[in-house]
């Protein structure tokens, strides 16, 4: 028999290590593991909280590089918009899985191994479609499920820059509230 004991215990996730911007992790992250019922609502609030932890982190180990403002951070999550679409795809479904029947590593990663009942459990299910029916709606009004035209940036950064001042008007609202 395990006897439980107060240990100070860090765990690392090697499982999909790479060196690159915040947004996957906090996709990942807010699409996978928060309440569906305040994940949408609260999602600013996340950024918000996340960017005031790294910012300390960063301090606290006398970091000398550029610390990112939160408002790079909202356009960080912006231009890696494609991963906010892809982890409500390839990873809610996951998280939303509701069978009986096993789903192994082997056939989320071979695409050939599903068949039309399978691909109905995964995405036609009722955890999964309520989740979609409220990710949706908000990566579009946010600009996430756009996609990215070279020829015309200009008016799609202009388009960003405000979706991150309604962002933050609305954080600051939310302050000034409390």
């Amino acid at each position: 028999m395990m006897k439980r004991a107060n240990l100070d215990v860090k765990l690392l996730d090697y499982q999909i290590s790479y060196w690159g911007s915040p947004a996957g992790d906090l996709f990942y992250f807010l699409i996978s593991s928060v309440q569906e019922e305040i994940k949408v609502e609260k999602f600013d609030d996340f950024i918000q909280f996340y960017h005031e932890r790294l910012v300390d982190s960063l301090k606290k180990l006398n970091y000398d590089q550029h610390i990112p403002t939160l408002s790079e951070l909202q356009i960080d999550l912006i231009e890696k918009r494609a991963l906010g679409a892809s982890c409500v795809m390839d990873i809610m479904f996951v998280c939303k899985y509701d069978s009986e029947e096993e789903l192994t590593m082997e056939q989320f990663m071979d695409p050939n191994a599903y068949d039309e009942d399978m691909l109905s459990r995964m995405y036609k299910n009722d955890l999964f479609l309520g989740a979609v029916k409220s990710w949706m709606p908000f990566l579009h009004k946010r600009g996430f499920l756009d996609t990215v035209e070279e020829e015309n940036e200009g008016p799609k950064i202009l388009n960003d820059i405000i979706i991150v001042e309604e962002a933050n008007d609305k954080l600051n609202g939310d302050i000034a509230e409390e």
